[in-house]
């Protein structure tokens, strides 16, 4: 087509499309205005900055997940059901496609974890259609553990472009800062900070074990960016994150550091290169010594110290059975919270060995009903927690040994994919996105992480980019 008739069509289509939303104005409704508004705003950053429009979306969607957490997953436009994760999967999607037409290449990359994640997606979309037929739109709740890890392949297509990359990982390091403040302040404030809603629902209400998921990965996040360039806001921000990992009320993310100090000791011994876990250490003894100063301040009777609540919590963590009663009262809980998860873990174990064990009890299926008869026998009706508070037990549950095999295989996939990283990189260190989205997965085995949006939009997009890293490595210097 001529670029004069192209200009001409262009300009006729836009007054055309002016006209009908003024109409619709006057009809009293917004939505069309506002979506025009919200796409000439994408339009311009994308023109301004020359940042992908679904990147765009995507960082500032990853931003609302580490700060407003569960309040922000829950936010949804004026009768419209669309949740941040979905509109920005959904947006990100048809770009995704759409780029990798013109371009003529698919989005998928060539290695095992691509790969694998590929089959996984259509492992439970073969049988997607039979769970919505039995359990209805449950299925399509649940399914969504599985569907967010399209934001993995998201996460690689806009590493390809570098500003949208940068955009993606100044967001990541905005929200990672805010994480810990904003839940320190959610603890201090409930009423006030709830009080800021949008469309009826609070803007930010954090769930714990996830905001302290997010602050293991903050840690190594930051520690590999003073490395590269040594700036001290940066050491602050890990050392706050650790802070709030490691004295929060949650035993998950202070195992999800062990597992990853286990990760550096590892690369330690083979590679005799330790930056990562030498400035780990440095920001843990500062911890320590606090801890130790604090443990000698008067207290009120009763009172314990933040160090002999650190050392009782670590103590409940080992206490598979349920029995340790702890001094501190603020511990008072966990007992009950270890067997609250070996009961629920046992009875959704034996219900898919007994009724799914090849391929699951299905995406929809109530796994609490049978952990309810045990564990609330006389008061169900304020229960509505669907998963057992273990990501790979939820998969086996939902898609049987073929499931759970195909996420051992992607655990095993990733492992290889960070070993590899390690080795290609000049100084061996681990890469921090491999640290950090291991990190959110550990959490992720003892409380609900990935199977809703709050972490799993983050972990996922934290893995693509990890991923994305290391085929740089791998591709040859021009």
């Amino acid at each position: 087509m001529d670029s004069v008739v192209k200009r001409r069509a262009i300009i006729a289509g836009s007054i055309a499309l002016a006209v009908y939303i003024g109409w619709d104005i006057g009809q009293g409704s917004l939505a069309l205005a506002a979506i025009a508004a919200f796409s000439g705003l994408l339009l311009a950053v994308n023109i301004w900055a020359d940042i992908l429009p679904d990147a765009l979306v995507g960082g500032a969607v990853l931003v609302g997940y580490l700060v407003g957490n569960r309040g922000f997953a829950q936010l949804s436009a004026p009768g419209i059901p669309l949740l941040p994760a979905e509109f920005a999967l959904g947006m990100g999607l048809v770009c995704m496609v759409w780029r990798s037409a013109r371009a003529r290449a698919l989005f998928v990359r060539r290695d095992s974890l691509n790969v694998v994640l590929i089959i996984l997606i259509l492992a439970a979309s073969i049988r997607l259609p039979l769970d919505v037929r039995r359990n209805g739109f449950m299925a399509l709740r649940d399914f969504a553990t599985v569907y967010y890890a399209f934001f993995f392949f998201l996460a690689q297509d806009w590493s390809r472009h570098p500003a949208s990359c940068r955009w993606i990982e100044r967001c990541l390091s905005s929200g990672f800062a805010l994480v810990a403040p904003a839940f320190e302040a959610f603890q201090l404030w409930p009423d006030t900070i709830t009080k800021v809603t949008l469309n009826g629902n609070p803007l930010i209400f954090i769930k714990g074990d996830v905001a302290c998921g997010f602050m293991v990965a903050g840690v190594f996040w930051f520690l590999a960016s003073y490395i590269r360039q040594p700036k001290p806001y940066r050491l602050l921000f890990a050392a706050i994150n650790l802070a709030g990992a490691t004295l929060y009320n949650s035993r998950a993310a202070v195992v999800s550091l062990f597992f990853c100090v286990f990760c550096l000791l590892i690369f330690l011994i083979i590679y005799r290169t330790g930056k990562l876990l030498r400035w780990f250490a440095v920001l843990a003894a500062f911890g320590v010594a606090a801890l130790v100063v604090e443990a000698f301040v008067p207290k009120e009777p009763g009172e314990k110290s933040l160090l002999y609540r650190s050392y009782e919590s670590v103590l409940t963590i080992a206490d598979v059975s349920g029995h340790y009663e702890p001094d501190v009262s603020s511990l008072d809980d966990k007992a009950d919270n270890n067997r609250f998860r070996t009961i629920w873990w046992d009875a959704v174990i034996r219900e898919t060995r007994e009724d799914g064990l090849w391929f699951g009890l299905g995406f929809g299926h109530d796994l609490a009903a049978q952990f309810i008869q045990t564990y609330y026998p006389e008061d169900t009706d304020d229960f509505s927690v669907r998963s057992p508070h273990n990501v790979l037990i939820t998969i086996f549950a939902r898609m049987g040994v073929l499931g759970l095999g195909i996420m051992i295989v992607a655990l095993s996939s990733i492992a290889v994919r960070a070993w590899r990283d390690a080795r290609l990189r000049p100084g061996h260190e681990p890469n921090a996105a491999w640290m950090g989205s291991m990190g959110i997965f550990v959490t992720a085995c003892f409380g609900v992480v990935l199977e809703g949006p709050m972490g799993a939009v983050v972990f996922w997009t934290l893995l693509g980019l990890a991923n994305s890293y290391t085929h740089r490595l791998q591709e040859p210097s021009p």
